[in-house]
C-alpha cells in the first residue's frame, strides 16, 4: 500500500490526512509539496497533519536523509505554523526527526491529542 492524503482547507487553517505507508523520504516530500502549494493558493500559514492512520517505516537515518532531501529540494516553509497530529506508537520517531528537520529550517510541534494540536495551532 502506498501513501495517500488529502487537502482539506478549514478556513483558518489546512488539515492535510495522510493514509497509507511512508517507507521512502520522497512520499512524505510529495504531499508536503502539495500541501505548501496548497497553503500558498489560499493564503494560509497553519497547517495540521494528521498522520494518524499512515504507517511511518522511516529509520532514524533515514528520517535524517528526510530532512536533508527536504532541504536540497528547496522546499520553504517560512512562516507557517505547522502541528503533526500523531498516533503514540510515533512519538519516538516525530521526536528524532525533529532535530534533524529544525536544523535545517524546518520548525513543527507533534502531538497526540487533536484538542492541544489545534490549541497550538490556532493561538496567536
Amino acid at each position: 500500500m502506498s501513501v495517500s492524503y488529502s487537502i482539506d482547507n478549514m478556513g483558518d487553517h489546512l488539515c492535510v490526512t495522510v493514509q497509507g505507508v511512508i517507507s521512502k523520504k520522497d512520499d512524505a516530500l510529495e504531499f508536503g509539496i502539495s500541501f505548501r502549494q496548497k497553503a500558498e493558493e489560499l493564503g494560509l500559514k497553519r497547517i495540521l497533519i494528521d498522520c494518524r492512520q499512515a504507517r511511518i517505516e522511516l529509520s532514524y537515518f533515514e528520517s535524517v536523509q528526510l530532512a536533508k532531501h527536504i532541504e536540497s529540494s528547496g522546499f520553504i516553509f517560512q512562516g507557517n505554523r505547522i502541528a503533526h497530529l500523531i498516533a503514540p506508537e510515533q512519538v519516538r520517531l516525530f521526536a528524532d526527526y525533529k532535530t534533524p528537520a529544525a536544523n535545517r529550517g524546518f520548525f513543527f510541534e507533534f502531538f497526540t491529542d487533536q484538542d492541544k494540536a489545534l490549541a497550538w495551532l490556532l493561538k496567536d
